[in-house]
This record gives structure tokens, sequence and C-alpha cells, in this order.
């Protein structure tokens, strides 16, 4: 049958129809970038299949999925801040601007560290109140945050929601505290939420 399922693929199926440079970094299993999180060319390096975890940055240890993450935030604040925004690193350009990460480490946590209007948290437990902080983090239920309505220009959570009790009060919490215009970039691996990327207001 002409379009029946090929039971023998191996995944992940690459693209091969793409840019030459494109093909050689796949074949040779590294490449060399402008990275969007922290700006720097450097050399990325593929160990296995696993894209979506793989092509670290050398500089910052950035993977596909943060890349991706920091590819649709630059597109979508440049073309409202009418500001070329390379970078996660760039938002430090942009005024009153204020990112809620729900993550505190990592490359896409470094980089934006250093933007004025930067928050980050951790849960830590039902023990604690959304806004204690613990050994100098902020902890945070997404379920119930401590942030003020219409206070947030930027959410950005990856791999969080797919372990929050009720991810779907936690969408209408952070709605609650997003300004106009404003945006949430998610990421997860569950198939409960209707999907892993929503605009804000």
């Amino acid at each position: 049958m002409k379009n029946a399922v090929n039971p023998f693929l191996r995944y992940p199926l690459y693209h091969i129809a793409g840019p030459l440079l494109e093909r050689l970094m796949v074949r040779l299993s590294r490449g060399y970038i402008k990275c969007l999180v922290c700006g720097e060319w450097a050399f990325i390096d593929q160990v296995g299949d696993n894209l979506r975890e793989l092509c670290i940055c050398r500089k910052c240890q950035s993977t596909n999925r943060q890349r991706q993450i920091a590819y649709i935030a630059l597109h979508s604040f440049s073309s409202i801040s009418h500001q070329p925004i390379h970078s996660l690193k760039d938002f430090r350009k942009l005024k009153n601007f204020v990112v809620y990460n729900t993550e505190a480490a990592g490359p896409v946590h470094n980089a934006l560290s250093h933007v004025e209007g930067y928050m980050c948290s951790y849960y830590y437990g039902d023990e604690y109140q959304s806004g204690e902080r613990i050994n100098g983090i902020m902890h945070q239920d997404l379920q119930q945050l401590s942030f003020e309505a219409n206070s947030i220009d930027l959410v950005i959570s990856s791999d969080v929601f797919e372990h929050v009790a009720d991810p779907y009060q936690a969408h209408r919490e952070v709605h609650r505290v997003l300004k106009k215009m404003a945006s949430i970039f998610l990421q997860c691996h569950s198939t409960r939420l209707s999907s892993p990327m929503n605009n804000g207001r």
C-alpha cells in the first residue's frame, strides 16, 4: 500500500533536503551556530539521537529545546518592541520589561539573570507560601502565584506544567499575572495540555 506506515523507520527522521551546511552538521554530529540563548558564536555537539536535548552549545550548554524557546521569544518581542533582539541577553535593552521563569537554574536562567526585571522561582512543596524565599530562591506554586495581576510581560516555562496537579488552574494564574499584549511560552511533555505553547493576552 503506497501510504502505509513503514514499521521499520528509525527515528529521528532527518530533513535531508535542508541547506548544505545543515545537512553537513547532521552528518558530522557537530556544527557552528550563533546561539540564541547566550548570543555567542559557538560549536555545538550532538551526541546521540535525542535532538530535543542535544546539539549542546559549548559556550552556555543550552540545548535545542532551550534555543527553540529563545527563538520564539525573540521573534515575538522583536516585532513588539521594534528593536533588534538577537539573544535572550538582549532583553536587557527593553525598558520596564518583566520576565518570570519557572526555573531557577540552567542556560536560560543564566542568560536572563542580567535583565533588570527578571524573576525566577522553584517549587519547594505545599508547606511554603508563594513568594517565600528558601535559601535565597523564591518559591512559587503555579496554581497560586503571589504576583499582582497584569504585572509580567513574559512567562517562560519548560518541562514544568506536566508536573502541576492542576495545569489548567496554573494556566489561569499565569493569564491573571500577564500584562496585555504579554506572552507565555510553555514547553512540556504531557498531552494533558491542549497545546505546548500559548499566547498570553
